[in-house]
């Protein structure tokens, strides 16, 4: 996703920008100030600028093209105060870039510090290189994630990115939009009664979690965090402090869950057997009780032109679709899951929480109410604990009184007893003990401008956990990089290939590597599908096909706890990187080395490529088995190449 990001924000760039008329009061102050730092010559044939007021402040932008077949590009935003908002530098490349790059992670890590200090030198030591993305090894780029630095603390609002090519170090993308020098709070209450704060205020909440297990909804029971992503602990008062409380309903969304994401579309004659087999409402049965309805406010000579009976979760849903409304029926007891009128037309006129009641029926008493601004949004509890996507949500035009669209999600499951749980004191300390509770900066930003102060608060800088309310257990679902890392290969003379391969998650999830063990056709294939096909599975059947598909081994030749043969290794490498066919050219071949009389061609490429070498005695050992270390060392030399 962050290398999207850049990749949009690359091709943003390319394009000139829009005057909005703002002050252009310092133009050539910023223009020469950035055709200094960035040393821009006049050999560039187009050049364009604009203005735009953003967030209270004028941002100068400037763009620079060369004509002909291969054009290069340069365009930068400026602030009125020189901040760089905004760097691209494009020529086009067609190299072929797959492969181990040239430098390490913590090289790049180094490079693009350094250039983000040379794009703003007024706030080095400020925007910090906080991440280096995953090394590619397709890709021409390296990415880096940026934050902003005051006083050790993130500001939340300000973070970017920068991307630099991977064999030069030089920049490519820079962005950072969002930044304003502000007043920042030095004096604060302490962790301890931070967190004594937010057990009053907000402590934990215990929710049921709608899970599939095995393709069928279960509800699960937790400990959330009480305060919504929007609320925190004023670090400087202890009281609660809800940045940008807008009440944002996702329609689309939720009517999906009201769906239950509908699939196995059936025929008209399938419709009609499933209807008698299961005792299923009949498609014009179901019509007629619609029009029955007259919340509904569907004309009695409405006809759909679309009907369809799908099933999902054991459940018979129809969906019909009119020329102005579209609505989804439980094809067992009719109830109405989901309705939208576009038609705006109806005589049925009446209050958002009636419609709901008439509509949901007994499931009504279950539900309460969440939100009432412009949508009626109605939350589902049982056993007094909220159920997560259970929703009831009513539109009703303002000034007609007429509905414009219903949706219920209800689960039909066996909820478990909550009897027996730990506190939510006990929850939140859980949470204490295993995510840090840290001080962060907010910048509060609308869309005319940046607040002079930012806001100090306690926050969280995971949440995306829970505590199992039953036995305490702490259950992280943030999944972060696995670094492979291993324990016995410090002194080794493949330490350096093997943790290169690592860098790019080629390896093992083992804390030892065993170099000197010979290695097993099923890691060896692990290892090329890592390289070449797009990275292992969990599961080895699922390697193998990978493998099979690129045409790395073929389902004959599969023994995967056999060790592989130095020739074998070449073979399968060969395959790999797509020499294996002109490996198979006959009577062309002049080998180096004297033992070797079978896949003359495969060693023949491999030597000249400078991946294997022979044992100094014109031998190559055809026959030999092969280490997880000489292993590392091939493939390592056939991606530097």
């Amino acid at each position: 996703m962050k290398k999207i990001i850049c990749i949009l924000l690359t091709l943003i760039m390319l394009i000139p920008t829009v005057t909005y008329g703002a002050d252009t009061g310092n133009y050539e102050e910023i223009l020469s100030l950035v055709k200094q730092r960035f040393s821009i010559d006049n050999s560039y044939e187009v050049f364009e600028s604009s203005t735009q007021g953003r967030y209270g402040q004028t941002i100068y932008s400037f763009y620079w093209s060369t004509k002909g077949d291969n054009p290069k590009t340069l365009s930068v935003d400026c602030d009125e105060n020189g901040i760089v908002r905004n760097y691209n530098s494009y020529t086009r490349n067609n190299g072929d870039s797959f492969g181990i790059k040239k430098h390490t992670p913590e090289q790049y890590r180094k490079a693009a510090q350094e250039l983000a200090d040379f794009v703003n030198p007024s706030l080095k030591g400020k925007i910090v290189v906080n991440e280096i993305d995953t090394i590619d090894l397709y890709g021409k780029y390296v990415f880096a994630n940026l934050s902003y630095i005051e006083n050790g603390i993130t500001v939340r609002e300000f973070a970017g990115s920068l991307s630099l090519d991977a064999n030069d170090l030089s920049l490519r993308n820079y962005n950072f939009s969002t930044y304003k020098e502000l007043k920042y709070p030095a004096s604060f209450i302490d962790p301890d009664t931070a967190k004594q704060a937010y057990k009053d205020l907000f402590g934990m909440e215990l929710v049921y979690e709608i899970n599939y297990i095995d393709d069928v909804k279960t509800p699960v029971a937790k400990y959330v965090l009480g305060s919504n992503g929007n609320q925190y602990i004023n670090a400087v008062d202890g009281k609660i402090y809800t940045y940008s409380a807008r009440h944002i309903y996702n329609m689309s969304a939720d009517s999906m869950a009201g769906s239950e994401n509908l699939k196995s579309e059936f025929s008209e004659a399938e419709m009609k057997e499933i209807t008698n087999i299961n005792g299923l409402l009949s498609k014009e049965q179901i019509e007629k009780s619609l029009k029955e309805l007259k919340i509904l406010n569907i004309p009695k000579d409405e006809t759909p032109y679309y009907s369809s009976l799908v099933k999902s979760q054991n459940r018979y849903i129809y969906n019909l679709g009119y020329e102005k409304y579209n609505i989804t029926v439980d094809g067992k007891t009719g109830a109405v899951i989901s309705f939208n009128n576009y038609s705006g037309q109806g005589d049925y006129k009446d209050t958002p929480e009636n419609y709901a009641k008439l509509l949901a029926g007994k499931l009504f008493e279950e539900y309460k109410t969440a939100e009432t601004e412009n949508t009626l949004r109605l939350q589902r509890y049982v056993n007094g604990v909220k159920v997560l996507g259970d929703t009831i949500t009513v539109s009703v035009d303002k000034e007609t009184g007429i509905l414009t669209n219903y949706n219920i999600a209800y689960t039909d499951a066996q909820f478990p007893s909550v009897e027996n749980v730990i506190t939510k004191d006990e929850a939140l300390n859980i949470v204490f003990e295993n995510v840090n509770y840290n001080r962060m900066y907010i910048a509060e930003i609308n869309q005319n401008s940046i607040s002079e102060n930012a806001v100090m608060v306690y926050s969280f800088g995971n949440e995306n956990f829970y505590i199992n309310p039953y036995d305490g257990e702490f259950v992280n679902n943030f999944t972060e990089r696995k670094v492979i890392k291993y324990n016995d290969i410090e002194n080794h003379y493949a330490k350096n290939q093997i943790e290169t391969l690592a860098q790019y998650g080629i390896g093992f999830e083992t804390d030892s590597f065993n170099p000197d063990n010979f290695i097993t056709q099923k890691d060896f294939i692990t290892l090329l599908v890592s390289a070449f096909g797009g990275g292992q599975n969990e599961i080895y059947e699922r390697t193998f096909v990978s493998a099979k598909n690129y045409n790395i081994i073929k389902d004959n030749e599969r023994n995967d706890e056999a060790f592989v043969t130095r020739t074998d290794a070449l073979v399968f490498l060969a395959r790999a990187n797509g020499s294996d066919k002109y490996a198979q050219l006959k009577n062309i071949w002049k080998c180096p080395f004297k033992d070797v009389t079978e896949n003359i061609g495969h060693v023949c490429i491999m030597y000249g490529m400078g991946i294997i070498n022979g044992d100094g005695k014109g031998n190559f050992n055809p026959d030999q088995n092969i280490t997880k270390a000489d292993s590392a060392i091939i493939i390592y030399n056939a991606l530097r190449k």
